[in-house]
Protein backbone atom coordinates (compact mmCIF):
# COMPACT_ATOMS: atom_id res chain seq x y z
CA UNK A 1 0.00 0.00 0.00
CA UNK A 2 2.02 3.23 -1.25
CA UNK A 3 -0.77 5.92 0.18
CA UNK A 4 0.54 9.35 0.83
CA UNK A 5 0.23 11.45 4.04
CA UNK A 6 -2.53 13.53 3.40
CA UNK A 7 -4.08 12.06 0.40
CA UNK A 8 -7.76 13.24 -0.32
CA UNK A 9 -7.57 16.40 2.35
CA UNK A 10 -7.44 18.69 -0.97
CA UNK A 11 -11.14 19.05 -0.87
CA UNK A 12 -10.82 20.12 3.01
CA UNK A 13 -8.82 23.40 2.29
CA UNK A 14 -10.66 26.53 1.57
CA UNK A 15 -8.89 29.56 0.41
CA UNK A 16 -8.80 32.54 3.19
CA UNK A 17 -11.85 34.68 3.57
CA UNK A 18 -11.86 38.07 1.66
CA UNK A 19 -11.23 41.04 3.72
CA UNK A 20 -15.08 42.41 3.29
CA UNK A 21 -16.48 38.78 4.42
CA UNK A 22 -13.46 38.86 7.55
CA UNK A 23 -15.29 42.09 8.29
CA UNK A 24 -18.49 40.37 8.38
CA UNK A 25 -17.43 37.77 10.24
CA UNK A 26 -16.24 39.31 13.09
CA UNK A 27 -19.53 41.62 12.97
CA UNK A 28 -21.62 38.33 13.76
CA UNK A 29 -18.85 36.93 15.80
CA UNK A 30 -19.21 40.08 18.27
CA UNK A 31 -22.75 40.12 18.02
CA UNK A 32 -23.09 36.63 18.77
CA UNK A 33 -20.97 36.90 22.07
CA UNK A 34 -22.64 39.87 23.02
CA UNK A 35 -25.68 38.33 23.13
CA UNK A 36 -24.46 35.22 25.07
CA UNK A 37 -22.91 37.66 27.71
CA UNK A 38 -26.37 39.17 27.79
CA UNK A 39 -28.33 35.93 27.99
CA UNK A 40 -25.68 34.32 30.69
CA UNK A 41 -26.08 37.45 32.89
CA UNK A 42 -29.55 37.29 32.97
CA UNK A 43 -29.29 33.34 33.73
CA UNK A 44 -26.61 34.01 36.77
CA UNK A 45 -28.94 36.92 38.16
CA UNK A 46 -32.14 34.83 38.28
CA UNK A 47 -30.66 31.62 39.23
CA UNK A 48 -28.53 33.29 41.89
CA UNK A 49 -31.71 34.62 43.26
CA UNK A 50 -33.75 31.70 43.03
CA UNK A 51 -31.11 29.85 44.89
CA UNK A 52 -30.71 31.98 47.59
CA UNK A 53 -34.53 32.54 47.98
CA UNK A 54 -35.10 28.35 47.75
CA UNK A 55 -32.04 27.83 49.79
CA UNK A 56 -30.47 25.89 46.88
CA UNK A 57 -27.33 25.19 46.78
CA UNK A 58 -27.42 23.74 43.17
CA UNK A 59 -29.46 26.82 41.89
CA UNK A 60 -26.55 29.31 43.05
CA UNK A 61 -23.92 27.04 41.58
CA UNK A 62 -26.01 27.30 38.33
CA UNK A 63 -25.73 30.75 38.33
CA UNK A 64 -21.58 31.16 39.29
CA UNK A 65 -21.73 28.60 36.30
CA UNK A 66 -23.25 31.08 34.26
CA UNK A 67 -21.06 34.07 34.77
CA UNK A 68 -18.31 31.90 34.38
CA UNK A 69 -19.56 30.96 30.80
CA UNK A 70 -20.39 34.69 30.59
CA UNK A 71 -16.91 35.60 31.02
CA UNK A 72 -15.54 32.97 28.58
CA UNK A 73 -17.26 35.28 25.72
CA UNK A 74 -15.25 38.23 26.92
CA UNK A 75 -12.10 37.33 25.19
CA UNK A 76 -14.22 36.87 21.93
CA UNK A 77 -15.51 40.25 22.32
CA UNK A 78 -12.10 42.20 22.46
CA UNK A 79 -10.79 40.16 19.62
CA UNK A 80 -13.53 40.52 17.65
CA UNK A 81 -13.40 44.25 17.82
CA UNK A 82 -9.41 44.02 16.59
CA UNK A 83 -7.59 46.97 15.69
CA UNK A 84 -10.88 49.03 14.64
CA UNK A 85 -9.43 49.99 11.40
CA UNK A 86 -11.96 47.50 9.90
CA UNK A 87 -8.95 46.00 7.28
CA UNK A 88 -9.68 42.65 9.82
CA UNK A 89 -5.32 42.36 10.37
CA UNK A 90 -5.47 43.01 13.74
CA UNK A 91 -3.51 39.92 14.47
CA UNK A 92 -0.86 40.97 12.06
CA UNK A 93 0.17 43.65 14.06
CA UNK A 94 -1.69 46.31 11.47
CA UNK A 95 -0.50 49.33 12.05
CA UNK A 96 -3.16 51.86 11.04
Amino acid sequence: MSATVGAGLECLARPAPSSKRRVLLGRRAQALAGASVAYNAVEAVAAIAAGAAASSIALVGFGLDSIVDACTCIPVLDDAQGSGCGCGCAEQGCAS
